[in-house]
């Protein structure tokens, strides 16, 4: 406490001695805790609360990790078309499993026709989120298998662009100028896929419904799609990892065939939601807003030799991300 006090002295000395310099860092300290909290606003809302899925703690993301691959993440990929189907058919530790990849449409028939963004899903997602809609419903298994045109609207695009309308359902909207059937509304707060950073990304869902190009050969090795599961009660993350790496070196086995793969494939169920990036991204203003302060402080002309002080750099400091502000220092020192 003592030390905190001649601290505080010091930085008031030298902030009294230059009225128009303290003006100045009252300000850059004002705008950093003014950055700060509007950033954790957004973080909050994104990152920190939890899934908006019931029992989110039980969702599990699977994902091939690929040997021998340059894929980025630890080798860490989406999944294929052949591991969707693999991995649904196979694994025997999700309740509900199912695989998504972004899209967009062309939206006509209500107005100006706009581009939205989208998802297509199998059937098997909605049921593992467990989320109901507000109005109608969503598409089953048998629609997605047989390609048939029906959508599931956000709740923000039945507001906005149909004004909220209560016979919603049953009405044909376009799609890349194709027909499809509103069976569903989902509920205000659900979003899905979530992507960090951004909200309310995708505005309908339509049924996954592979293409024959999407089933062709040269199309297995493209890994851009994603797949969410719900573990089956009393399953724990470690059987479903053991179970995805069984149904993974199955899938190998038949795409191999009698030649040697030039690559190795691991199934991956990995549980999502680390937010271990947050301190770092709320203490990058205060940080940048006390140093600017500090350096000036520090610079010849603004005060006394004794402004190189190190005490105006401790008491800078945010709580809890002392040792980013340390390393500073001693850069500045050195």
């Amino acid at each position: 406490m003592r030390s905190f006090v001649v601290d505080l002295k010091f930085v008031l000395r030298q902030l009294r001695k230059s009225p128009g310099f303290a003006a100045t860092a009252v300000l850059m300290l004002a705008l950093g805790v003014g950055a700060t909290t509007a950033i954790f606003s957004m973080v909050e809302g994104v990152l920190l609360r939890p899934l908006p899925f019931p029992n989110s703690d039980r969702l599990m993301v699977l994902a091939d990790r690929i040997q021998g691959a340059d894929v980025g993440r630890n080798g860490e990929a989406g999944v294929t078309v052949p591991d969707i189907r693999a991995y649904t058919r196979e694994t025997r530790s999700f309740a509900a499993l199912g695989g998504y990849k972004f899209a967009a449409f062309e939206l006509s028939s209500t107005g100006e026709p706009a581009y939205v963004n989208a998802s297509r899903l199998t059937a098997g997602v909605f049921s593992a989120l467990g989320v109901e809609p507000q109005l109608g419903r969503v598409f089953t298994t048998e629609e997605d298998e047989h390609s048939q045109q029906v959508a599931v609207l956000s709740y923000a695009t039945w507001q906005d662009r149909f004004h909220g309308d209560q016979q919603i359902l049953g009405t044909k909207i376009l799609l890349d100028r194709k027909p499809y059937l509103v069976i569903g509304v989902m509920p205000r707060n659900f979003e899905f896929p979530l992507v960090p950073g951004q909200l309310n990304r995708a505005e309908l869902w339509v049924p996954m419904s592979f293409t024959a190009q999407e089933l062709s050969t040269p199309a297995a090795a493209n890994w851009s799609y994603q797949m969410v599961g719900r573990l089956r009660p009393g399953i724990s993350p470690a059987q479903a990892q053991s179970d995805a790496e069984r149904v993974a070196k199955e899938i190998m086995r038949l795409s191999s065939g009698d030649g040697q793969p030039s690559y190795q494939l691991r199934g991956a169920a990995l549980a999502r939601g680390d937010d271990r990036v947050v301190p770092s991204v709320i203490a990058d203003p205060v940080h940048g807003g006390c140093g600017g302060v500090a350096h000036r402080l520090r610079q010849p002309g603004r005060a006394h030799a004794g402004a190189r002080h190190p005490k105006t750099e401790r008491i800078c400091l945010a709580p809890g991300f002392g040792r980013t502000g340390n390393r500073a220092a001693a850069s500045n020192d050195s």
